[in-house]
């Protein structure tokens, strides 16, 4: 996802190891909240209602919560091109 507009930006504690719970939350004013908490993490912020969605992907989660697995992704491109998530220097799907 993409968001633009971004206000607000709060950041406590360090990303776990495990899922997030990720929240949207409608505003006033085409607003949005948004909230990506953990025990001990919180990564929220306010950003325009308007957001671009990319790629999109599922894969069945590991005991130990790695995302290091083959995925399943919507576009027809994506999946030819990949079998799992790719690295971030693969500007093709990061743009």
């Amino acid at each position: 996802m993409q968001f633009t507009a971004v206000e607000d930006l709060t950041v406590r504690g360090w990303i776990p190891a495990v899922p997030v719970d990720i929240s949207l939350a409608a505003l006033p004013y085409r607003r949005t909240l948004v909230r990506i908490a953990e025990a001990g993490f919180e990564f929220c912020f306010t950003a325009s209602d308007s957001l671009t969605v990319g790629h999109i992907s599922s894969y069945r989660q590991t005991e130990t919560g790695s995302d290091e697995v083959p995925h399943s992704f919507v576009s027809r491109l994506d999946t030819r091109l990949f079998t799992s998530l790719p690295g971030t220097h693969e500007s093709a799907f990061y743009q």
